[in-house]
C-alpha cells in the first residue's frame, strides 16, 4: 500500500471513530434532557455525572408522595453497559420478587423464596414470581395487577424486588427516548398501586 492509500486508511479510521463517539454523546444529551424533562414534571431533582466518559442520570425526591430514587450505575466496566435502577420505601409486609422471562433476564440473590404458581397462562409464559408468604404476596399481586403486568410484558424488561422494606427494580440498558419512559411511567405507576394495594 502506497502512501497516499496508508493516509486514506487512518482518515477513514479516525472518520468512523468520531462518528462513535458523535453517536454516543448525542444519545447521552438526548437522555439526560428526558431525565431533566421528568425532573422538571414531578419538581424532583436531577443531578449527572460522569464515569469513564459516561453520563449517569439519577432524579430523586417524591412522587405521589412518595419518597423515590431512579439511577443509573455503570454495570460493566469494559464495554460501558448501563443498568438502571428505581427504588423507593414501602410496608409492604412480606418479600417477594417477580423476574421477566427471557434473554434480557436478571436475577436475584434473595435466599429462601417459593416460587408461586399463577393461573394464568399469559403471566406464566412471561413471569416469574417467588415470594416467602405466598398467601399475603397473593393479596398484594391480585388480578388487577396481574392483568396489568400482563399488558405491560413487552416493555418490562428487568426484576421487581420487594425485600425488607424497599421495593427495587432494575433493568438493563438506560431510558433513551420518550417511549421507554412512558413505558416507565406505567411501571411506576403499577408499583405505586403495589404499595397501596397492601392496606386494601
Amino acid at each position: 500500500m502506497d502512501e497516499f492509500g496508508m493516509l486514506i486508511g487512518i482518515i477513514a479510521v479516525v472518520y468512523i471513530i468520531k462518528r462513535i463517539f458523535d453517536n454516543a454523546n448525542n444519545i447521552h444529551k438526548t437522555k439526560e434532557k428526558l431525565y431533566i424533562q421528568f425532573a422538571e414534571k414531578y419538581s424532583i431533582t436531577h443531578v449527572s455525572r460522569k464515569k469513564l466518559l459516561v453520563i449517569l442520570n439519577s432524579v430523586f425526591g417524591k412522587v405521589n408522595g412518595k419518597s423515590f430514587l431512579l439511577c443509573e450505575k455503570l454495570d460493566n466496566i469494559k464495554d460501558r453497559a448501563v443498568t438502571t435502577e428505581l427504588t423507593f420505601p414501602t410496608t409492604i409486609p412480606t418479600n417477594f420478587i417477580i423476574e421477566k422471562k427471557g434473554f434480557f433476564s436478571l436475577k436475584s440473590n434473595i435466599e429462601n423464596l417459593q416460587p408461586i404458581l399463577i393461573q394464568n397462562e399469559d403471566f406464566k409464559s412471561s413471569y416469574l414470581l417467588k415470594s416467602d408468604n405466598p398467601e399475603e404476596t397473593l393479596k398484594i399481586i391480585n388480578e388487577e395487577i396481574i392483568s396489568e403486568l400482563i399488558e405491560m410484558s413487552t416493555f418490562f424488561y428487568g426484576i421487581l424486588v420487594v425485600h425488607n422494606g424497599k421495593l427495587t427494580y432494575t433493568f438493563k440498558g438506560g431510558l433513551n427516548n420518550e417511549s421507554g419512559w412512558r413505558n416507565f411511567e406505567q411501571i411506576l405507576a403499577l408499583f405505586l398501586l403495589m404499595d397501596q394495594t397492601k392496606n386494601s
